[in-house]
This record gives C-alpha cells, structure tokens and sequence, in this order.
C-alpha cells in the first residue's frame, strides 16, 4: 500500500506540473488584461474594463506621452489601432527631451499629432508666455490635432480663485487660437467638477481624464481611460485616449499660422519652405525659414518675378514698379516682347519695361500710346508729320492720295493713263 500511495502521489505530482505549464503557456500566449483595456472590438465598438462593458461613437483611439516613455517605436504604435498622439512639449522649464524625436517619428508613421503644455502659470502673462513657449515648439511640426492647456496642478494654478484661473486658461487658448490652432483644456473630472468655472470656459472643447471609469464630464471631445494600458512599441504602461469629435473642419490642412508676429503657410499641415505657395486667393514665396518673401524681384529657375514689399503677394497682370509698368503672367513670370491683353498689343523690351511712342521692332515701326496700346488702322500726327498705321499696327510715313488721272474714250475701249498717277483708276460707265 505504501507503494502504491508513493507512486499515487508521484502520478499527482506530475499532474499539477503539467497542469501549471498548460497555465504559464496560456498566460503567455494570450495578451493581458491590461492590453484589452480601450482596445477595439470585431464590431467597431471598443472594450472598456471588462467584457461586458462597451462603448460606441468613438472615432479614433490615441495615445499621450513624453520622455517618460523613452524610446518608441513609432511604426509598431501606428499598427496597434493609434491614429494620433499628444505630445508633452515642457518638462522642467524646457523642451522635452523626446519631444522632437517623437514629433518626427509618429509623423513619418503617418500618425497624426497633437499637443499639451502641463502649465505652473499663476497669472494671465505666465499662460501667454506657456502659450508662446509651445507655438514656437510647434511651427516646424505637422501639427493636425488640438494643443492643450493641461489643467492639474493644484500647488500653483489649483490653489487660485475660480475667476482667475478662468482667465489664465483663457489666456493660453486665446493665443494659441490667434496662432492658427485649435486650443482644448484637459483636466479630470474632480478639476471640471469643483475647481474649474466650466461656464466661463464652455467655448474651450475638453480632453477628460477618467481611469478605468466612464468619465462624469459630459460631451467630452477626448476621453484618457487609462494610464495603464499597453500599446505596441511603447516599453511600460501608456496613457490611451478615445476621440469622439472630429477636428478636421476646425484644423484645416491648408493654411495661415501667425507666430511670433510673422505669418507662415501650412500645407496638409506640414510648414512650407523655399515655395512658392497660392492660397487661393493669392501667390506667396515661402523662404527659408518659412517666412513671407517680401523683397520685390526675384528669380526662379530662369522666371523673374515681383513681389509686393508691403504684402508679399506675388504680382500678376499689369503693376506699376518704380514708375515704370510691367506686365506679369497669371503664374507671374514677367513678360518681354509683344503682349496680347484685352484685345490691345502692347510692347515690353527686354527688361520688361512696356514702352510708348514710336518703337522699331525687327526693322518695323509701331506707334504705341500713353497707355502702351499699340495704334492701327489710322493715320496720327506725330514729330511734325503725318504717318499711315496699317491693321498690323506697322507705320510710315503718311502719303497724301493722287487724284484719279482723266481717261479718254468711250467704255469698253482700252484707255491710257493721261498723267503718272501711280496707281491705276478705272472710270464708271456712264
């Protein structure tokens, strides 16, 4: 019996280590708890903390982060279900140090990009100088998504009066909307509850912070779930966010950003450098560093061109510069030669100059007016004398007509010319 109850026991032994590998390969080959936190469902819908409980509407799932994450793998997040990212911009008075590399690598995954500034600011001025701090950050990054005034410091911004820390976020957003984006205010639901003047701040869309709960705020634009989700690519814990408003009609692709006093043009989202830009309404050259080129003439590839050095807008058509008139195609090169316009012909020499009076152009003379409008079929006074204009605009000297020689003879006859008229005249039938 001893026997038996020893080999009985070994036959139990194995059963349970056997029984503990079936568990441990399980464990690995499935993904945690963690992982299924925010994540979407087969049918559109995404899991929020447990199996039974699920929400609709969502339109995007997101991330946040910031050197607290390190190193990203930014090809491996964009194939786990994240369409965009807000980026931290600050961290102890400075730019953070991923912010760059993070900014780079989520846009060439093609995941599209926001930002928040975490503010200490205790005063209007301290907000604007957040609010500037991150628009100079931002101007050479493809910034498609909102930046956020992220509201949760309760030493310095918490530990005011509700009026003025109404007044400093307004201050952050009002700049940062000036500048050409679109500004939201992040904050938990304990800060919109009791901290926050929500009335005052009702124009301001809000990213709500909310950990494994269904957030208390109402209509939020973004939702941050959780900060102990897992995501592909990121080492550690991350914060995943689901979107429910769509930003696009808010943040257009193409347009006008005004940093720093100096006006810059996005192209789907991305800063425009050494381009030449149209904006829809007018044509601008882009330098360098992005600014508005506003130093009159200048050449591109073999094409001369002006732009205007109160505006920067490109010149088309006719443009008086320096007192002398210059005509511009609709793409703005500067015509030279013949120019056709408006049913008149007009003549620019080689410098572009239109010219007046009488010009010789390939051993032919034309007369062209004050306006620069070239005359013909007509007969003008000028130098002292009179010149002929035929309908090709070519002119000479002006020849006063012959009268018709007499004939003799009666119709039908042949008839000679009685004086040398120059010209040959043919005398009705009576």
């Amino acid at each position: 019996m001893g026997t038996v109850r020893l080999f009985l026991r070994l036959v139990l032994c194995a059963l349970c280590s056997l029984a503990l590998c079936v568990l441990c390969s399980l464990s690995l080959s499935f993904p945690s708890f963690a992982a299924e936190k925010l994540s979407r469902l087969p049918s559109g819908s995404y899991r929020l903390f447990d199996d039974t409980d699920v929400m609709d509407g969502v339109l995007h799932r997101g991330i946040d982060v910031s050197h607290w994450q390190g190193e990203i793998d930014w090809k491996q997040v964009a194939s786990d279900d994240v369409d965009f990212v807000m980026l931290g911009t600050r961290y102890r008075g400075e730019v953070d140090p991923m912010f760059r590399q993070n900014a780079t690598g989520a846009a060439d995954a093609g995941i599209r990009i926001g930002a928040y500034l975490y503010s200490y600011a205790t005063s209007k001025e301290m907000a604007e100088q957040e609010a500037d701090f991150v628009l100079k950050l931002v101007r050479d990054y493809p910034i498609s998504y909102p930046i956020a005034f992220d509201a949760e410091n309760i030493e310095s911004l918490g530990s005011l009066p509700k009026a003025e820390i109404t007044d400093i976020v307004r201050a952050f957003c009002n700049k940062i909307r000036a500048a050409g984006y679109e500004p939201i205010l992040y904050a938990n639901d304990y800060w919109i509850a009791n901290i926050l003047d929500m009335d005052a701040l009702s124009q301001y869309p809000v990213w709500v912070a909310a950990y494994e709960r269904k957030p208390l705020c109402k209509n939020p634009v973004m939702w941050q779930g959780t900060d102990s989700g897992r995501i592909q690519g990121i080492q550690g814990n991350a914060d995943i966010n689901l979107q429910f408003s769509d930003f696009s009609d808010r943040i257009p692709p193409d347009s006008w950003k005004q940093l720093d006093g100096k006006w810059y043009y996005y192209r789907n989202y991305r800063i425009q450098k050494n381009a030449l830009i149209f904006d829809g309404a007018h044509s601008y050259y882009m330098e360098d560093d992005g600014t508005i080129y506003t130093g009159g003439w200048k050449t591109m590839d073999g094409v001369r061109r002006y732009f205007s050095p109160a505006t920067g807008v490109m010149a088309v058509g006719w443009l008086s510069i320096d007192g002398s008139w210059y005509y511009f195609s609709s793409e703005g090169s500067l015509k030279t030669g013949w120019i056709s316009h408006q049913g008149a012909w007009y003549y620019a020499n080689a410098e572009g100059v239109m010219q007046t009076g009488r010009i010789e152009v390939d051993g032919v003379s034309y007369f062209l007016g004050a306006d620069g409008a070239m005359y013909h079929d007509t007969v003008i006074e000028w130098n002292g004398k009179r010149w002929s204009i035929d309908g090709s605009g070519a002119m000479s000297e002006y020849q006063e007509p012959t009268e018709a020689a007499e004939l003799s003879g009666q119709p039908g006859e042949s008839v000679s010319l009685t004086e040398d008229s120059g010209a040959s005249y043919v005398k009705p039938s009576a």
